[in-house]
């Protein structure tokens, strides 16, 4: 009885850190689609930038300047694109990590189950021959 209660409690831990390492995972999935959706409006932000810029080609002096101030700002954007990709990769490194962590979590409730159900076993013919005597 007294190892089925410390299984018990192991097996509960082991299911609390699994629904943790869950609620992990749900996290980096919805901060992904955030970056998602980031990386989406920079990239029609640009669209609409390089389409301004071809709209002011006529105009040569203040289209040069206008072309100036679009490259400063294309450039803002190629590097807020960078970060995004960069943040991306480190989430997607993050959500692989705690899917392995799950994956050894998952294990570890199995071989815990199992370990519990040998134990249950031989507790079982330890009462089965206490009852005998």
């Amino acid at each position: 009885l007294c190892c089925h209660s410390q299984f018990q409690a192991r097996f509960e831990k082991a299911r609390h850190a699994l629904i943790a390492e869950k609620r992990k995972v749900d996290v980096l999935r919805s901060e992904q689609q955030i970056v998602d959706k980031e990386y989406e409006k920079v990239t029609r932000e640009i669209a609409a930038l390089v389409a301004s810029e071809d709209s002011v080609n006529g105009r040569h002096i203040a289209s040069q300047q206008r072309l100036q101030a679009v490259d400063v700002e294309a450039r803002r954007q190629a590097e807020s694109i960078r970060l995004l990709r960069q943040q991306k990769q480190e989430l997607q490194r993050e959500v692989k990590y705690v899917i392995k962590g799950k994956k050894e979590i998952e294990c570890a409730i199995q071989s815990t189950a199992e370990a519990n159900a040998k134990l249950e076993a031989s507790c079982r013919m330890l009462v089965d021959k206490s009852d005998v005597v």
